[in-house]
């Protein structure tokens, strides 16, 4: 039997172009969508009537609305109120939104706002946001004003200005793992009326809730645990509905689409998401255990830890700590005036941290590279890579000392975590003798 021609007109959503298969999934590859007549299209483009037009319009991509709905559903139990878009990278969900929310607006009197709106921030954030708040946005005429001390009500209040349009708060902190209340960051903004916005991508969904706990708009790289697989890149933005009916309509401009490929990727992430993510916080707490009794680790920095002094938060805000923990290296030597002498210890220099992670990644078992809630346990140096561009006054400011290691811990089964675990002991004891 001769194949049927195919017909856009009675296709789903009008696809222009057929959808493919997609690891098993029907995917909407098609830019461009038909409308059944010029009217109706009209509509569309006047925002007047729901739909699918061109990518980046309208209601943008029938896959990629897909996973914007599920990724409502795993931050907040209230999915008819609050909807999701979803864009190329984390960094671009933070760019867009940013600039959404500190634009000038046009006035009743035809003229554009004159203030130079900004946001008060946590200096406790990924190198890539604190880059853009911190450099960029100034070219913009924005502002960035940062906050030292995000656990201090005080500090939130004492950077707020007439020309504050919203609060920014990072937890856990990238890459320390700090974790800050943000229920009580919440009640400052909303006490100045204003929204808080919170980056929920080292925890996600499966562990932490911000929306739940008063938080108005969370902003996640799914390329990081969402996603789980290293496979494609995604940020999303999540907020009521009418917030996200307003974010869409002016994305229509630069379009910092999802793929559709992508898209999927990251339902598949979803679909384990949970025994993931406790996977990954059971091995970084095992991990983090193992390393703060070490001779040559200074400090360890995981909120789960017992003795940390976020932990009781940690405990009460999430379900567990997630993947990302940081430590610091010290190097012991004995005095060269009498080798008889007690050892003494310093933190180790760029290069000493640099050569430790050298000798960690030598073998393979552990890559070299920068991601977060990769399912292979990942060592990088944040002063040198994540976190270079921080000016090093404002990074030493904050505790990212050129001695730090920042882990993320992999979602290896019991045994391939075991082999992870000895890496690291081995790797310590081998690094701590060349100081001998």
């Amino acid at each position: 039997m001769k194949k049927k021609p195919y017909d856009w007109r009675t296709a789903e959503h009008n696809a222009v172009v057929p959808p493919i298969r997609y690891r098993g999934h029907k995917t909407h590859v098609s830019v461009t969508y038909g409308a059944p007549n010029a009217r109706t299209l009209a509509r569309r483009f006047a925002g007047e009537e729901p739909g699918y037009i061109y990518m980046g319009m309208g209601e943008g991509n029938p896959t990629v609305r897909e996973f914007e709905r599920m990724i409502v559903a795993t931050e907040t139990g209230k999915v008819d109120e609050y909807d999701a878009y979803a864009c190329a990278t984390g960094n671009s969900a933070i760019h867009m939104l940013t600039e959404f929310m500190l634009r000038k607006k046009m006035g009743s009197d035809g003229k554009r706002e004159e203030a130079r709106w900004n946001v008060v921030s946590s200096a406790y954030v990924y190198g890539g946001t604190f880059n853009f708040f911190n450099a960029y946005l100034p070219q913009l005429d924005m502002e960035c004003r940062f906050v030292d001390r995000p656990d201090d009500p005080k500090a939130w209040s004492a950077a707020l200005t007439p020309e504050t349009k919203f609060l920014f708060l990072e937890t856990p902190a990238n890459p320390h793992g700090t974790v800050y209340d943000i229920t009580a960051t919440a009640h400052i903004a909303h006490l100045h009326g204003l929204p808080l916005v919170v980056d929920n991508t080292i925890a996600t969904g499966a562990l932490q809730r911000p929306l739940d706990l008063g938080a108005d708009v969370v902003v996640l790289s799914a390329t990081k645990g969402v996603g789980g697989h290293s496979t494609a890149g995604g940020g999303v933005v999540i907020a009521k509905k009418e917030f996200i009916r307003e974010f869409r309509a002016m994305m229509q401009g630069p379009r910092p689409v999802m793929d559709p490929r992508a898209a999927v990727d990251m339902m598949i992430g979803l679909s384990d998401l949970g025994e993931r993510m406790w996977r990954h916080s059971a091995n970084a707490f095992l991990l983090a255990t193992m390393l703060k009794g070490h001779p040559a680790v200074e400090n360890v920095f995981y909120a789960f830890l017992p003795e940390s002094p976020g932990h009781a938060l940690a405990r009460k805000q999430m379900l567990g700590g997630g993947s990302l923990f940081s430590f610091t290296l010290r190097r012991g030597r004995t005095r060269p005036e009498n080798p008889a002498w007690p050892c003494v210890a310093d933190p180790a220099s760029v290069e000493d941290s640099q050569r430790f992670i050298d000798m960690l990644t030598e073998d393979g078992l552990i890559p070299l590279a920068v991601h977060i809630a990769h399912d292979k346990t990942l060592a990088t140096h944040p002063a040198s890579t994540s976190h270079a561009k921080v000016p090093k006054p404002s990074r030493e400011q904050i505790g990212i000392t050129d001695n730090m290691i920042r882990v993320s811990v992999g979602s290896e089964s019991p045994r391939g975590f075991a082999k992870v675990a000895r890496r690291f002991k081995g790797t310590l004891d081998a690094w701590a003798k060349t100081f001998k």
